[in-house]
């Protein structure tokens, strides 16, 4: 049963006009909750469609959600004047999208902001001037030790960041790793709250395979550092030199230089590139697949981990702390020794001769029991319970 408690959800990254997997997670968690209480979103973002300076709204709803979305465009200038015009239009937009939520809900008991960026700054003036609270769901790279790259942004978006979480009621994070990373980064944060991404398990979930292994190995990246995709080619590269058989499948946008790699490692035959893929496609590679790598530096949750254990399809993994919260050696997964492509090699290796260890329906039952929708959405009306008590 549905609490009448109303949400206003202000995310840094949602599914778009441009982008319609940018953010997708937050989407997910969002329509967990909703059949909890009524979550009303809020997204702003560039629209290069739109002429020069015009704005447009648009509104989404389905049962127990409605998203409010605005664009914006500006002109091509630079310059500091271009970016304040450009912040204005922003907060404009935010404002009149709040205005419009406001007039169908009546009123909000409580503002979730998602990853502390700047429209952080409408809940923290709604907690001034209406006295609503606010908790942030944190999932931004920046935090996590690896990458480090908070103190490489702006001042006045460090500051932007660090007073958001300073006035928070709670935060909430995917991981352990995370929210240990923000303890450090803020040290007024004393608590966190560990929720974890959400799978469609109605997609994500286990098929027959038949029963030779096709040594299929699956991965779903984009050629960015710290996803380590051309180690993941290099890696595949040795495999094959050692006199073993496989299919590396890659999913993901800006592969065209991965491609010259392939070419240049002679295994372009053995490999195959999808491009980007949407969320269905993602579920049936990874259906088709006997593994997937994931060689990635540095993560904050690793949602495709969660999707592939939901498939009942285990995971060579990079033997770091935030995935070790949700993988289990020889169990769900092999752990790799990060960056090291040797040993990634090797263990594509071990797999292909001893994959019948690992218990596909066991796999998929128990990251469902974890991932899925009612538990996750479960989860979340727990943590706003902790703000407003009984809902």
């Amino acid at each position: 049963m549905r609490s009448n408690t109303n949400i206003l959800w202000l995310p840094a990254w949602y599914p778009g006009k441009e982008n319609f997997l940018n953010g997708d997670f937050t989407d997910r968690h969002a329509r967990a909750i909703s059949s909890k209480v009524n979550i009303s979103v809020l997204y702003v973002s560039k629209d290069p469609a739109l002429d020069p300076n015009r704005t447009c709204t648009e509104k989404e709803q389905t049962d127990g959600l409605t998203i409010y979305r605005g664009y914006y465009n500006t002109s091509a200038k630079g310059g500091i004047f271009a970016r304040l015009h450009s912040l204005r239009l922003y907060f404009t937009l935010l404002f009149k999208l709040y205005n419009l939520a406001k007039i169908d809900q009546g009123s909000f008991q409580l503002v979730h902001v998602h990853i502390s960026l700047r429209q952080g700054l409408l809940a923290q003036w709604l907690k001034w001037k209406h006295q609503i609270p606010y908790v942030i769901t944190e999932q931004n790279s920046w935090f996590m030790p690896v990458g480090d790259q908070y103190y490489t942004r702006s001042p006045v978006l460090r500051t932007i960041i660090r007073s958001n979480f300073l006035n928070a009621s709670a935060v909430h994070v995917v991981s352990a790793s995370l929210g240990r990373a923000l303890m450090q980064k803020f040290k007024f944060i004393k608590h966190f709250t560990v929720i974890p991404n959400v799978v469609d398990t109605t997609i994500f979930l286990p098929v027959h395979h038949p029963p030779e292994a096709s040594n299929t190995f699956f991965c779903i990246t984009s050629d960015v550092y710290h996803k380590n995709t051309d180690g993941i080619l290099r890696a595949f590269a040795m495999y094959l030199k050692n006199g073993n058989k496989g299919l590396l499948v890659m999913a993901g946008p800006n592969y065209e230089s991965l491609s010259v790699l392939a070419t240049q490692l002679f295994v372009e035959q053995h490999v195959k590139f999808l491009g980007p893929i949407s969320y269905q496609e993602v579920a049936q590679n990874m259906q088709a697949a006997d593994a997937l790598i994931f060689f990635t530096r540095y993560e904050t949750f690793g949602c495709v981990l969660a999707e592939a254990l939901c498939c009942g399809i285990p995971v060579i993994a990079s033997k770091i702390a935030v995935l070790e919260e949700n993988l289990k050696e020889l169990e769900n997964a092999l752990f790799v020794e990060p960056e090291n492509e040797a040993d990634l090699a090797e263990k594509m290796e071990v797999f292909s001769s001893q994959q019948y260890l690992f218990v596909p329906k066991s796999i998929a039952r128990q990251a469902h029991d974890k991932y899925q929708y009612s538990k996750v959405g479960e989860d979340f009306l727990k943590f706003y319970k902790t703000i407003l008590g009984e809902l």
